[in-house]
């Protein structure tokens, strides 16, 4: 338990031991007189006796006072040592709320980057898609083509294949036009 925490419960539940005989040491005892008995006899000398109530009374007081001096110090100190752990206490609370902005201000940071990045990758989706449609575009205009020129290649063929059937007759008949000439 905290020592500000034991003094203050000891405050507040009374005097200890050593307080006790502190102030059992200031009690002033003065003589009781009851009514219808005869007072004490009085002691020889009265003006002796007023300097000793006298001094008693005043051994009272000091003693009285030290307790109030000793009190009020116990409360000073603890007064003191409780401003300090308050004190220690803000401060701790100043670091933990610093150290809270700082974080706050990286965590929005962070926010700003991600919805940078979600945007260029939006961009990026973006420009993939376009570049996969021209890639579709370009593939079907590759097999149009490559059917175009299948197309083409078999019409040569046809072509090709036409005039060398028809050549040889029309060279036989060269030939013979040429040897009847002859």
């Amino acid at each position: 338990m905290d020592s500000v925490e034991m003094q203050i419960k000891e405050l507040v539940a009374g005097p200890s031991a050593d307080s006790e005989r502190a102030e059992s040491e200031c009690v002033v005892s003065f003589p009781v007189f009851s009514f219808g008995q005869n007072p004490p006899p009085a002691p020889p000398d009265g003006a002796a006796a007023a300097l000793d109530l006298v001094s008693e009374a005043a051994e009272a007081i000091k003693c009285a006072e030290d307790r109030a001096a000793e009190m009020m110090a116990r409360a000073q100190s603890l007064a003191s040592s409780a401003a300090e752990k308050v004190r220690l206490t803000m401060a701790r609370i100043e670091r933990a709320e610093a150290t809270k902005r700082e974080v706050e201000a990286e965590v929005g940071d962070c926010k700003a980057e991600i919805e940078r990045l979600r945007e260029e990758l939006k961009q990026a989706d973006a420009r993939i898609a376009d570049l996969t449609d021209e890639a579709a575009a370009a593939e079907y205009r590759a097999s149009m083509a490559e059917k175009r020129a299948s197309d083409a290649e078999a019409a040569i063929e046809r072509v090709v294949h036409a005039l060398r059937t028809q050549l040889p007759r029309n060279s036989e008949h060269a030939e013979t036009k040429q040897a009847a000439i002859a």
